[in-house]
């Protein structure tokens, strides 16, 4: 069971990276921007 809770626990955090993707995009995109600009 404690296996089978990691697995849950990694698709989880998959749908929460999922989730959270938007806003490390968003950082993403910002900090990629940055660097071009700078460059």
């Amino acid at each position: 069971m404690r296996r089978h809770g990691v697995s849950s626990w990694g698709v989880n955090m998959g749908t929460s990276d999922d989730g959270r993707v938007n806003i490390t995009d968003g950082a993403k995109v910002a900090a990629v921007r940055a660097l071009l600009d700078r460059a």
